[in-house]
């Protein structure tokens, strides 16, 4: 019953929200990096006492471990806190911040997930049925220092009349973004002109079709895998790029 999951930079730790308990952090450790079968992944503890609200969506974490992240959907606010000893997020969690997201982006405060450049200076989200948004971090990292960049306004969608996101992933390069789009069931392409940059978004193509796949809250990409995370009954889910014309697309 997930809603929005993440493994650290080296696969070997993997952090969820759930649905039945919306305001912890749950913690897995992985024997195999990137393997989410039950003989390698091990739970090792939620963790509430992070002071972020209620009702959250999308953890995150920093590429060093030291912070974690995530969404509260109700209100657009993303929330950040201290992870006391890196990667384990069981433990200590410390300074709780917040940065209201809708107030830059507007529209529905439907918020899911967001996506770190990975050396913590620029962040990027997207609410549901709305505008993808851009943020630099003077300190890396750090959403107290952050300030907006860019909303897109009239952006290029997969078919007019809006589109609802369940979730987005960027390259390691910054000149792709791949959106969920639930509407759709349909993993779609957008490309960057200049890697990092928002405002040089334009829409590529249609990646991929998933039958009937309804209450994806997150994605994301490791290798030529595209792991999905549910909300519901539904849970984690690795799935394989396969087509010719997209198999090297994300070598992250």
């Amino acid at each position: 019953d997930g809603q929005g999951g993440i493994f650290s930079p080296d696969g070997l730790h993997y952090y969820q929200i759930k649905q039945s308990d919306a305001n912890s952090i749950y913690h897995y450790t992985l024997s195999t990096a990137f393997d989410i079968s039950s003989s390698s992944m091990t739970f090792t503890g939620g963790n509430s006492s992070h002071g972020f609200s209620t009702a959250l969506y999308g953890a995150r974490i920093s590429g060093d471990g030291t912070k974690v992240y995530a969404m509260q959907y109700g209100n657009g606010y993303l929330w950040q806190a201290d992870v006391t000893t890196p990667y384990q997020t069981q433990s200590g969690l410390t300074n709780p911040v917040s940065l209201h997201l809708q107030t830059d982006l507007g529209g529905p405060n439907a918020i899911y997930n967001h996506f770190w450049k990975s050396d913590g200076t620029k962040f990027y989200a997207w609410g549901n049925n709305s505008s993808p948004g851009e943020w630099s971090c003077s300190t890396p990292w750090d959403i107290s220092t952050a300030s907006h960049v860019i909303t897109l306004s009239g952006f290029p969608t997969y078919q007019s009349g809006g589109m609802n996101n369940g979730g987005f992933w960027m390259s390691a390069d910054g000149t792709k973004m791949i959106v969920y789009a639930t509407d759709y069931y349909r993993l779609i392409n957008y490309e960057l002109t200049t890697p990092w940059d928002l405002s040089t978004l334009t829409y590529h193509s249609n990646i991929a079709n998933f039958t009937n796949y309804a209450n994806v809250r997150n994605i994301f990409f490791a290798g030529n895998n595209v792991f999905t995370d549910q909300s519901g009954n539904q849970s984690l889910k690795k799935h394989t790029v396969r087509t010719s014309k997209h198999v090297l697309l994300w070598k992250v």
